[in-house]
């Protein structure tokens, strides 16, 4: 609508005869998006009396729904106000300190799904930290959308089925420790492979463990666990089943077999004697 005659997206991204990294910078040059004054004026207010915490809880926000035309500019005028309490460390370059900061806006980002890279602030990539992946998987588990047809498919189960079902309901709601097997496979939304939600490593050996420690998120979300389901189990090496054991004995505190939760195992042996 305002380029005229362009022959290909790629002309679009020319002006006055540069090309432009983006189509974004592109549009910034021929003067079409609204500058940043409005959002410089937050941020300009929030410095009078916001902690530098808060400043980048501000700024992460301010990347997310505001849409800042140079987010890098943005970044500059206002990186030394966000990181005056990191200045306060001793012994700690001012690099060491951009990356911190940068660090603590990119977990900030990833809480809402964004990443800090996607603005261009700097030009090095910044790598998300373990706490904020691990805080993401949380939110994602427990905002996991079961539909209402899941919710009432036990009334379809047949008579072993329903006797299994109630079994295992029992042992949930009386909070006891139980593991069953099923001779099924498993539907699950939101599913997660065995290796990725428990950390179990792909190369196994006969001292390896879950890589979890006590303290994380995902420490968090196993405690607050009441039943743990695993497909495919009949697939899996012994000793991951043994290193799963020793993760939730550890994380509970306890020496009750699989840390006194529910687990249900699911699977057919009889595929391993076909193949």
């Amino acid at each position: 609508m305002n380029v005229r005659g362009p022959k290909s997206y790629e002309d679009l991204r020319y002006v006055n005869g540069e090309p432009c990294n983006t189509f974004r910078e592109s549009v910034e040059k021929r003067g079409m998006l609204q500058c940043d004054n409005s959002l410089i004026e937050c941020m300009l207010e929030a410095t009078s009396y916001q902690m530098p915490h808060s400043l980048r809880g501000l700024f992460a926000t301010l990347l997310v729904y505001c849409n800042p035309v140079n987010p890098r500019e943005l970044w500059e005028q206002f990186e030394e106000p966000m990181s005056e309490d990191h200045k306060l460390l001793a012994n700690i370059g001012r690099n060491e300190i951009r990356l911190q900061v940068l660090n603590h806006i990119n977990d900030i980002l990833h809480s809402m799904d964004a990443d800090i890279n996607d603005y261009k602030i700097v030009q090095e990539t910044i790598r998300p930290s373990t706490t904020a992946k691990e805080a993401k998987e949380v939110h994602f588990e427990r905002t996991i959308i079961v539909n209402e047809q899941d919710i009432l498919f036990c009334k379809k189960l047949n008579r072993d089925q329903i006797k299994a079902y109630n079994t295992i309901i029992e042992r949930i709601f009386s909070c006891r420790a139980g593991a069953f097997f099923i001779d099924a496979a498993f539907i699950l939304p939101g599913g997660r492979t065995a290796h990725s939600r428990f950390k179990i490593p792909i190369n196994i050996n006969n001292n390896f463990s879950c890589n979890s420690s006590k303290q994380s998120a995902l420490a968090c979300l196993i405690r607050e666990a009441k039943l743990i389901g695993w497909d495919e189990v009949s697939m899996a090496n012994k000793r991951t089943i043994q290193a799963f054991d020793l993760l939730l004995k550890d994380l509970m505190d306890t020496n009750t077999i699989f840390g006194g939760k529910v687990v249900v195992f699911g699977g057919d042996f009889r595929l391993l004697i076909c193949s």
